[in-house]
């Protein structure tokens, strides 16, 4: 017999010339053998948050309050899915003046340029006027006490703010710090430090 090979869009072509027996020009088409799959991709990579009750479920656990000079800074957490963000916990908090703060400590195993990127939902309490209150996000370096801010102005919707870091040298403490101007009450919920997974990135 006579056979042909022919390689085209993945298939081997072979043309059998045969006596009698077969069909004039039968052609037997073999699949030659695609290439293997690729591979599943990696599973998600998992989000670490750094801090302490970051949704405020168990009651704000590991959150305190800096006043200014003869002022106040409150803050409460309260339960109510209808008004949290998530779960069914929020804080609340209010500052009399301008730049009382609500924040948090974490310890920390950083090397020099490493990067930590901190966010947090909020807004105006929605039974209170927006007047132009902004909160101020800061992520600080405890060790060199240097810092990254990014401002957010307040409505009545949850929105959220989001700031990096990076360490000048190897850090062990870090802030998580959020600064309130205007008058009335500022809902919080979600918040979140994280390391960066890429050195300098």
């Amino acid at each position: 017999s006579e056979m042909n090979y022919d390689y085209d869009n993945g298939f081997r072509v072979r043309t059998i010339t045969t006596s009698s027996g077969w069909p004039t020009g039968f052609i037997h088409i073999h699949d030659r053998g695609a290439s293997p799959p690729p591979p599943p991709p990696p599973p998600p990579v998992t989000v670490s948050n750094l801090l302490s009750d970051g949704g405020f479920q168990g009651g704000g656990y590991g959150w305190q309050a800096i006043s200014l000079s003869g002022g106040v800074t409150n803050h409460v957490v309260y339960e109510d899915a209808s008004l949290a963000r998530e779960g069914t916990h929020y804080m609340e908090a209010n500052t009399s003046p301008n730049a009382g703060s609500i924040f948090q400590d974490t310890s920390v195993n950083l090397p020099a340029e490493a990067s930590a990127t901190a966010s947090i939902w909020a807004r105006v309490n929605p039974g209170q006027p927006v007047t132009g209150q902004y909160i101020s996000l800061c992520v600080w370096d405890l060790n060199s006490l240097t810092n990254a801010c990014n401002n957010l102005t307040l409505t009545h919707q949850w929105q959220q703010v989001q700031v990096t870091t990076t360490m000048p040298s190897a850090a062990t403490d870090l802030r998580t710090q959020v600064y309130m101007f205007g008058e009335g009450n500022m809902d919080f919920d979600g918040a979140v430090l994280t390391q960066d997974l890429l050195t300098d990135g």
